[in-house]
C-alpha cells in the first residue's frame, strides 16, 4: 500500500509605483514518501524588482528543503536541498541619441548552496548591449563561475571539484523588424 501525498501552498505578486516596484515569488509545503518514509518539506522563491528609466536592480532567493517532493506532480525543474540567491544592478540609455537608439550594461552575482552549506554554484556576470540608430545591433557579456563542489554528479558518493571558468557570447545582428536579416554570435 502506498503512502498518501499532500502539498499545497500560496503565491503572491505585489506591484507599487506606478508598477516600477514588483514583489512576486510562490511558497509550497509537501508531505510525501521518499527515502526514509513520509517526510514534511517546504520551497518557494521570492523576487524583487525596481524598474526606473536609467536604472534598476532584481533580485531572488529560493529554498527547498532536503526533503521536498513534488515530483509525481512533475512541476519542480530544480533540485531540493537548494538554497540559491542571486541579484544584479543594471544602467542605461533608453532614449535615441546623435549615433545611439539605446545602449545599457548590467552587473550580477549569484550563490547557491545545500543544507549541509557546501556551495555548488557562485559566480559574477557583467554584460552590455547597445542598439544603433538603424535598429542594428550588438550585446556581449562575460561570466566568471568560481571553484565550487557538485554533490549531484557522484549519485550519493562525495562531492567533487567543479573547477573555476570564464563564459563569455557576443552578438551583432542588422535590423531586427525585417523579414530578412543577419546575425553573428560566439560564444566560449
Amino acid at each position: 500500500q502506498a503512502d498518501d501525498a499532500f502539498t499545497g501552498g500560496f503565491d503572491y505578486n505585489l506591484r507599487w509605483d506606478q508598477n516600477r516596484v514588483n514583489w512576486n515569488g510562490h511558497w509550497v509545503a509537501t508531505h510525501a514518501p521518499g527515502d526514509g518514509g513520509v517526510r514534511t518539506s517546504g520551497g518557494g522563491v521570492t523576487n524583487f524588482q525596481v524598474s526606473r528609466k536609467h536604472w534598476g536592480l532584481w533580485s531572488h532567493a529560493d529554498h527547498f528543503g532536503r526533503d521536498f517532493r513534488v515530483t509525481d506532480l512533475g512541476f519542480f525543474r530544480s533540485r531540493a536541498n537548494r538554497n540559491d540567491v542571486d541579484g544584479g544592478f543594471y544602467v542605461e540609455q533608453p532614449d535615441p541619441g546623435r549615433w545611439l537608439r539605446r545602449y545599457g550594461a548590467n552587473i550580477s552575482g549569484l550563490r547557491a548552496w545545500n543544507g549541509d552549506g557546501l556551495v555548488f554554484d557562485k559566480g559574477l556576470g557583467v554584460n552590455a548591449n547597445v542598439s544603433f540608430l538603424n535598429f542594428w545591433y550588438a550585446n556581449g557579456g562575460i561570466t566568471r563561475r568560481f571553484e565550487t563542489y557538485d554533490d549531484l554528479d557522484t549519485r550519493g558518493g562525495p562531492p567533487i571539484l567543479s573547477p573555476a571558468g570564464y563564459f563569455y557570447y557576443s552578438n551583432f545582428g542588422t535590423d531586427s523588424r525585417k523579414s530578412w536579416r543577419v546575425n553573428f554570435g560566439s560564444y566560449g
